[in-house]
């Protein structure tokens, strides 16, 4: 449970990352010069990749949880005797 959490915490800051840099590459668009205009396009790059893979990792972490809790109802999860 402490690890959903901390997914959670980590991914909720990212949003608020990804957030703030797209204002500030539409900011810099809206600017209207051709340097700033190339900057801001840059800038909203970096979000969209961002959000791409922290929407392929949430997928990732759903599916081998789901893969987890299948295979601890079929009995074929390894006993942890490690404690």
């Amino acid at each position: 449970m402490r690890a959903k959490i901390t997914y959670f915490i980590t991914a909720a800051v990212l949003v608020f990352y990804f957030v703030l840099v797209g204002s500030r590459g539409l900011m810099l668009i809206r600017h209207g010069t051709p340097v700033t205009v190339t900057f801001g396009v840059a800038v909203l790059i970096l979000p969209v990749i961002g959000v791409w893979f922290l929407w392929k990792n949430t997928q990732f972490v759903r599916r081998a949880n789901a893969l987890a809790a299948e295979l601890d109802a079929e009995g074929g999860l390894p006993v942890d005797d490690l404690a």
